[in-house]
């Protein structure tokens, strides 16, 4: 069976209202569709129900690819949708996932809903990186990317689908199955200082986006700009200095170059970030983008590259960095550009079915 596109074969008998289990194969391997009934994995509320949809692979599939991201390395079986869901709702696989009134294959949640607003959302509820959702012809197809180059035995892939009566109730639902599945409660949204506090930022389309006043270097003007605020009543919390601060590779391409060094550059702070957070009495949040494939870490950490940008694949780096963050008064790490590392400049993150969630997990859990 090619698996060159969406296969049409429906290998397992899937309805909205409940799923029978099974196995099956193609050409490559085997999986095993584990029954949400035989798991109790179908649930329900006096307002709604959900269903999860887990594929466990019982042989390696190698080689895997198709050469091409949006056509699935690996199809599992459609799901048919219930005609009434004449509406939907997806997220571009873009930078800012900007919604759309009309199905696109995403790795994000699809909502569809119906004129009178009963709602199903589908979602990856694990490895959203790889995962691949379209909605189209009457049936939700959902799958892996098509870049993957071989998927090992014991993978585990599970999708989500929630059902209930109105958009944004059925949204809070989804996201408390999730929640719930992780182990992880609601959050205060303002409990990061960050996010909880006005601050000051110099990203781009900002005034100091790599400029400054008039004859003065950065530590003066964001000095300048805390004295006006103080003198206005303008209560800020922080300062965000964007990646005009670190040591950066050439500007080839209009980008401003990738890191070389993410530390200081005295030629922009000649008294360092940790002398500028004195001074400005508030903490900061620190940008940081790709790294140049012949950056300065290389004699200590391993990288994959791409054309012109690299990935470091251990946590090692990261906890260099968020160390020195920490004694440079920065509270917040802002990594940029992530849709870009994987979608777009390094093939090697694509190609495994676990390296985009390790690097984004070593990021996360840097100390």
């Amino acid at each position: 069976m090619s698996r060159t596109g969406w296969i049409h074969l429906l290998l397992a008998t899937v309805t909205i209202a409940g799923c029978r289990g099974g196995s099956a194969s193609t050409d490559g391997g085997t999986f095993q569709d584990v029954s949400p009934e035989a798991r109790g994995d179908i649930g329900a509320t006096s307002s709604f129900r959900h269903q999860i949809f887990e594929h466990v692979f019982q042989e390696p599939i190698s080689p895997a690819a198709t050469g091409d991201f949006f056509t699935p390395a690996y199809s599992y079986p459609p799901i048919p949708v219930d005609p009434k869901y004449t509406h939907v709702l997806s997220f571009q696989l873009y930078p800012w996932a900007f919604p759309l009134r009309a199905a696109e294959i995403t790795n994000g949640p699809v909502v569809l809903f119906s004129d009178t607003f009963e709602t199903l959302i589908f979602s990856p509820m694990d490895h959203f990186f790889v995962s691949l959702v379209d909605v189209r012809d009457g049936e939700i197809r959902f799958g892996i990317e098509g870049e993957v180059e071989s998927i090992p035995a014991g993978f585990r892939h599970r999708f989500l689908l929630v059902e209930g009566q109105g958009i944004n109730a059925t949204v809070e639902e989804w996201g408390r199955l999730l929640r719930e599945d992780r182990g992880i409660g609601v959050r205060d949204r303002y409990a990061d200082e960050a996010m909880g506090t006005l601050g000051y930022w110099t990203d781009n389309p900002a005034a100091y986006f790599y400029d400054t006043l008039p004859g003065a270097g950065y530590e003066e003007t964001l000095l300048a700009v805390k004295d006006d605020a103080d003198a206005r009543g303008i209560p800020y919390g922080y300062f965000q200095v964007d990646s005009w601060w670190y040591f950066r590779g050439p500007d080839t391409s209009g980008r401003k170059g990738g890191i070389h060094l993410w530390e200081p550059d005295p030629a922009v702070l000649p008294n360092g970030l940790a002398a500028l957070h004195e001074k400005l009495g508030l903490p900061l949040v620190a940008h940081s983008k790709w790294f140049e494939p012949d950056n300065g870490y290389l004699d200590k950490y391993t990288f994959q590259s791409g054309e012109a940008w690299a990935v470091p694949v251990g946590k090692e780096i990261f906890d260099e960095m968020l160390s020195n963050a920490a004694d440079w008064g920065i509270i917040t790490y802002e990594p940029d550009w992530l849709l870009s590392h994987y979608l777009w400049e390094i093939p090697w993150l694509r190609q495994g079915v676990d390296r985009v969630e390790t690097w984004m997990a070593n990021q996360a859990a840097a100390d």
